[in-house]
């Protein structure tokens, strides 16, 4: 299993660094103060068509912004405990804790090599 140690492509990174910079609370915050001021330019604007597109794109932008912070504390939680139980467990193989580090085409062949040996167990079985 040498591609776990394979260096991420340069997408996949950017792509990280991109959830975990929108997934901070300081940036949710930031993003629900300007929805704030943008609501209360309404009536200088009479509301208009314009406003209200900008306003529900805001709002669309606020409701990713919550769920991916949500989904993110989760999976980094999760993360942390299952890779305290990879140290705990005797013959674990450590060497897969820092599989979400890979890219999708990594992730692919492990999954595949994964359910290939699932699948000979079962007949072994």
């Amino acid at each position: 299993m040498a591609y776990i140690r394979e260096r991420p492509s340069r997408f996949t990174q950017l792509s990280q660094a991109a959830a975990r910079w929108t997934s901070r609370s300081r940036v949710l915050f930031g993003v629900l103060a300007a929805v704030i001021m943008a609501g209360l330019t309404g009536p200088h604007f009479d509301y208009s068509p314009g406003w209200q597109l900008i306003m529900s794109t805001a709002v669309t932008i606020v409701t990713f912004l919550i769920v991916q912070t949500s989904q993110n504390r989760a999976v980094t939680a999760m993360q942390i405990k299952l890779d305290e139980l990879l140290k705990a467990v005797e013959g674990a193989k450590d060497r897969l804790a820092e599989i979400e580090e890979l890219d999708e085409e990594q992730l692919e062949r492990l999954h595949r090599e994964y359910q290939a040996n699932a699948s000979s167990q079962r007949l072994e079985d």
